[in-house]
């Protein structure tokens, strides 16, 4: 299931997240929650603010969203080369 917000208020994304988590837990308890983010360092405020709120935050996936429409993408297709063609390793021939 998919879930879109957004607002120019981090503090209320995170106050909205927290209550999601409590209310809509995922049916699968080993499996993780993917949490699209602009940023590393909102991953990490938000991990921080969830811990803050309600006790504890683990087995959350942060993932930006090129990484996401990527995983997207080589589920649907498979022969999908597994590093992006604008990765650092790809463009320096590494």
């Amino acid at each position: 299931m998919l879930f879109l917000y957004q607002s120019n208020r981090l503090e209320q994304l995170g106050q909205l997240l927290t209550g999601m988590v409590r209310t809509l837990p995922l049916s699968d308890p080993f499996a993780p929650e993917t949490i699209i983010v602009q940023s590393r360092g909102m991953g990490r405020w938000i991990t921080l603010q969830l811990a803050e709120q309600a006790g504890i935050a683990a087995n959350m996936d942060f993932v930006l969203l090129n990484g996401f429409c990527r995983r997207l993408m080589q589920k649907v297709m498979p022969d999908l080369p597994r590093k992006s063609g604008f990765s650092p390793e790809v463009l320096t021939g590494a």
